[in-house]
This record gives C-alpha cells, structure tokens and sequence, in this order.
C-alpha cells in the first residue's frame, strides 16, 4: 500500500505540473513475453494487455503520459522427462502465467511530427500467478504460484507511438523488469530465482 500511495502521489504532482493541454484515452494490444536473466532460456508466450492512459502536455515537444494497465505476462519452457504419476512423458510445456496491474509513467518526445519517442519507469502491482503443465495425453493442470511470485514489480519501459490521426494511433513498446519475477523455483523447472519479465507490447489506441 505504501507504494501505490507513493506512485499516486507522483502521478497528482505530474498533474499539477502539467500545462492546460490534456488528452484521454484507451488503448489494447498484444504481449509477448518471456523471462530474462542467467539461465533463463524461455520461449515467448502471446498475451494482451488493456487499459486507459492520460496524456499531459509539459513543454515544447515534450509530454507526459501516466497509464493503468492490465496486463498479462509470462513465458513457457519445452521440458523433458516430465513424470505423471508412474509415466514419464519425453517431452511437457510449462506455461507461466502472471497477471499484473501496471503503471507505466512514460515521458514522450514528440520530435518527428506524427511520431514520438516514449521512455519511462514502470510500477506493477501482481494480481494472479499460475503455472500449467501440459503434458501429452493427460489434460492440461494448472498450480496457483502466487506464494512464490513477488507482488510488486518495477521495470523501465522503451518505445514509440505513431498518431495516425488526431484520435487513432499505433505504439510498440519494450519494458524490462529491473525487479525479480519469483521467489523461487517453481515445481522443480529450471526458473531461475532471478528471472525477470521481458515484455514486448504493441498496442492501438483512441485519443480523446
């Protein structure tokens, strides 16, 4: 709780700040996610995000653009040797699923006309955690891992936002969490403690 009061209160100063200028919005898109950090080889998995953002014009070029978004994170790993009661299966695919509500505050350089580059932190806030298992012939099972996730995540986030029009744009993203994903291993797959959440986003959006 002490940290969301802190980004609130971070967010209601850029506010304050900011001049008259001030677009509403919501945007929506695709994740593609894995772990980074040592030992952490994981395969990308597809997820989305959603949510809204208000964008404050500061000075020049310049602008600021807090956001609340859902997002879904995660990666998968193909492993082998997988044993289901007495069977041992050559070959399973762990998913990692972690759900989380994010807080990107992202600087925008609006140098290029339509185009603006965007840089900023990132405060995630983890609502669900879950691993499944899917293992050839047996159905899918699915583990709670929220024990072993860690509830806040900080990442820093780089990217660029193409307006189309005055109302529609376009915007690819990539934010890498500069926090630990786990606490721990996670039913004896090789997730490394200091696995962290590499997310690739690209959204579209509505500009009001």
């Amino acid at each position: 709780m002490k940290k969301l009061a802190i980004v609130m209160f971070v967010l209601c100063a850029m506010c304050g700040a900011a001049q008259a200028q001030i677009h509403f919005g919501a945007k929506a898109g695709l994740n593609m996610s894995n772990f980074v950090g040592n030992n952490s080889p994981h395969d990308m998995a597809v997820n989305y995000h959603v949510g809204g953002f208000v964008e404050l014009g500061l000075f020049g070029p310049l602008s600021i653009a807090p956001e609340v978004i859902f997002s879904t994170q995660g990666g998968k790993q193909s492993v082998g040797d997988y044993q289901v009661g007495d069977i041992v299966n050559p070959k399973a695919t762990v998913k990692w699923q972690t759900n989380y509500v994010n807080i990107p505050i992202m600087l925008k350089a609006n140098l290029l006309g339509k185009l603006s580059l965007d840089f900023g932190p990132q405060f995630g806030f983890n609502v669900t955690s879950k691993t499944k298992v899917d293992v050839p012939n047996f159905e899918e099972s699915d583990f709670d891992n929220g024990d072993n996730t860690k509830k806040f995540d900080f990442a820093l986030g780089i990217g660029a936002t193409y307006n189309i029009n005055r109302f529609l744009f376009v915007q690819g993203r990539y934010t890498m969490s500069v926090t630990k994903a786990y606490k721990s291993n996670v039913l004896g797959v090789e997730l490394p403690v200091d696995a962290r959440n590499g997310v690739i986003q690209l959204s579209v959006g509505l500009k009001l």
